[in-house]
């Protein structure tokens, strides 16, 4: 039997507006990060001093912004690989 547990904070709307800031920059770093690196071809660590600076953000927070576009690029060329094999099997028939 599975279990779902939820956890609500109480925050202050002094709180809730940094935590909506930083989420809102978190989003921006990550399209930015995904235009200016993934989309063209180049690694997004080879960029990450000039980030770090440029956005005043610390590694850890680049690694983070840097996990999931990559990942997203690591799906969609794996589903590509699936479709491209599905097709095939089609035009077989």
């Amino acid at each position: 039997m599975k279990q779902t547990y939820q956890t609500r904070i109480e925050v202050t709307p002094e709180q809730e507006s940094i935590v909506e800031q930083y989420g809102t920059l978190h989003g921006q770093c990550e399209r930015s990060l995904f235009a200016e690196t993934i989309a063209k071809g180049i690694r997004p660590e080879s960029v990450k001093s000039a980030y770090l600076k440029r956005l005043n953000i610390t590694a850890r927070q680049f690694n983070a912004v840097c996990r999931l576009p990559k990942g997203e690029v690591q799906t969609i060329k794996a589903l590509r690989k699936d479709r491209l094999t599905a097709l095939k099997r089609k035009v077989k028939k």
